[in-house]
């Protein structure tokens, strides 16, 4: 009889520790595959179609300018009115002061005609400059047409030919001296001169 009691509490304890203390189950271990490689699928040759294979040119390309290469404009601008440049003076500009010499070149106006009768040679006359070897004439009309500007004389005085003045018209006359280089020393003096049909009483 006791140790039947011994047996049924024997029992009693191994279910309570077995309630008390449950044993988790085990997961069941993942089955990998060791070969994860799918292998291509395969097509019947039937069902392939054949492409034509098409020339393709490749792009033309520009060719590629210099590095220094600067663009030009095809047309070139025209100047404008400020672009312009101003005129170069034709009157005469000594870069060196000016000999004594010009200080007392001036016209004879005794000795030089002014009014004189038309066919007759009116004659002009200066006053001599130091140093100067020759000396340039010259004739106009007032209007400005030149009659004759290459004149070239040692003398201080010149008459000018008869047939080159016109009964009605008004002419001046210039003269300048020339030194040995060939240069102009001097500013130009000058005077007028009016042929006409007869001369006063």
């Amino acid at each position: 009889m006791h140790n039947r009691w011994l047996g049924v509490w024997f029992v009693v304890i191994v279910i309570a520790v077995v309630a008390c203390n449950p044993q988790a189950p085990q997961e069941l271990p993942t089955i990998v595959p060791e070969n994860t490689t799918v292998p291509p699928t395969e097509v019947p040759a039937q069902s392939v179609e054949v492409t034509p294979t098409a020339s393709v040119t490749p792009p033309r390309t520009r060719p590629t300018l210099p590095p220094t290469w600067t663009p030009v404009p095809s047309e070139t601008p025209l100047p404008t009115e400020t672009e312009t440049p101003p005129p170069t003076p034709t009157f005469f500009a000594p870069t060196a002061a000016l000999p004594e010499g010009c200080n007392v070149f001036q016209i004879d106006f005794e000795r030089s005609a002014t009014d004189f009768r038309i066919g007759t040679a009116p004659t002009v006359s200066w006053v001599a400059v130091p140093e100067a070897v020759r000396y340039r004439v010259s004739l106009k009309t007032l209007r400005g047409t030149t009659i004759k500007d290459d004149i070239f004389i040692a003398e201080t005085q010149y008459t000018f030919a008869a047939e080159l003045f016109e009964q009605g018209v008004q002419y001046g006359w210039e003269v300048y001296p020339i030194n040995t280089l060939g240069d102009q020393m001097c500013f130009q003096r000058g005077g007028e001169l009016y042929p006409v049909l007869r001369l006063g009483n």
